[in-house]
């Protein structure tokens, strides 16, 4: 088999919205254990997925991972195995979940609400777990590493779908919160690589930990078109789009082009790096961050005239005036002042 004709394995962070209303959210599993956390969320997923609950919920029914998670980002992630297939290699798509653990994207899941994203009423940082975070996300990954899947007889680590696939190409595309979950388990999968160049991962921006430098790429925003370029832009890589599936889309530039870099992770990043090197700086705003307070003073200000006005909406006019907050910060916020109303 040559270089561009190895089988590849794609592994992307799952999305946050859903085609189906959730029916598990974890932020009503408070409790302080850990361990015991796990064990009641993975129960009642169970409990989901085998029998009804009419009192509660009416009958659930499972979704394929491919088909439950929606959105820009989503649908380019999806679009993977086709484009590897159209450039001649055959590829899986795996699920980096908080809510599962990793699966793949063929799984059957019950609607569920999960994230190691920070700010969210779902997130696995929702009980007393200290200061440490990335601590607390990497036990959650292992805890859930344990817990069986039934459907499948797939690997439930990172570090075994790298083992049991020796010689593959693996290519990971992977938010910086979700990098810091899987990380002891990607490391203790790179360790069994037989080429360091036979695995890549791109994830949001500059990590850490040197182990995983020379693996990853950050998928810098200086890569997408901005609104000064025209539409034959050749300053760019990837055309205009939204921010948060940059990543996404530069994945999907590798896989459809994999043929010219011969699957190599370090001609990847070196070309990849040559673009960043010769785009132009992005654009500047000049805007006053604020407290958390100011932040929810405009929000309540806001919803006064109109209850129904979403959070979106009024984070675009923040910045509009002048002003700055972090997005997931604000959604948080929003969220409160809405729940005291």
């Amino acid at each position: 088999m040559t270089a561009s004709k190895k089988k590849i394995h794609i592994i992307a962070n799952c999305a946050n919205r859903k085609r189906k209303a959730p029916v598990a959210r974890l932020g009503v599993f408070p409790f302080a254990n850990q361990e015991a956390r796990v064990n009641d969320w993975w129960e009642f997923l169970d409990f989901q997925a085998d029998i009804s609950s009419p009192i509660l919920f009416g009958k659930c029914s499972t979704t394929a991972a491919i088909d439950l998670y929606i959105g820009a980002y989503w649908s380019t992630i999806r679009s993977l195995p086709e484009v590897a297939g159209k450039s001649g290699m055959e590829a899986d798509l795996w699920v980096v979940s908080a809510g599962y653990g990793l699966i793949p994207a063929t799984a059957e899941l019950v609607p569920y609400s999960a994230t190691f994203a920070r700010y969210d009423n779902d997130s696995v940082f929702g009980f007393d777990h200290g200061n440490d975070d990335r601590k607390c996300s990497k036990e959650w990954w292992r805890l859930l590493a344990e817990r069986h899947l039934e459907q499948n007889g797939s690997p439930r680590r990172i570090s075994d779908l790298i083992k049991q696939n020796s010689g593959d190409f693996f290519l990971f595309t992977v938010s910086h919160d979700y990098l810091e979950a899987i990380e002891d388990d990607l490391i203790e999968g790179i360790e069994s690589l037989p080429s360091k160049n036979d695995l890549l991962v791109i994830t949001s921006k500059t990590y850490s930990n040197l182990k995983l430098e020379e693996f990853t790429l950050v998928s810098d925003a200086r890569l997408q078109c901005d609104s000064l370029c025209l539409v034959d832009c050749n300053k760019h890589l990837l055309r205009k789009g939204i921010r948060g599936t940059i990543g996404a889309r530069l994945t999907e530039f590798l896989i459809r082009y994999s043929a010219d870099f011969e699957l190599n992770s370090s001609k990847m990043r070196d070309f990849v790096h040559s673009k960043i090197e010769t785009s132009p700086d992005l654009m500047t705003f000049s805007r006053a961050r604020l407290n958390d307070a100011d932040v929810k003073e405009f929000i309540q200000k806001e919803l006064k005239h109109d209850q129904h006005v979403s959070c979106t909406f009024l984070l675009r006019k923040l910045r509009t005036i002048g002003q700055a907050c972090e997005q997931k910060r604000f959604g948080k916020l929003y969220k409160e002042v809405k729940g005291d109303i």
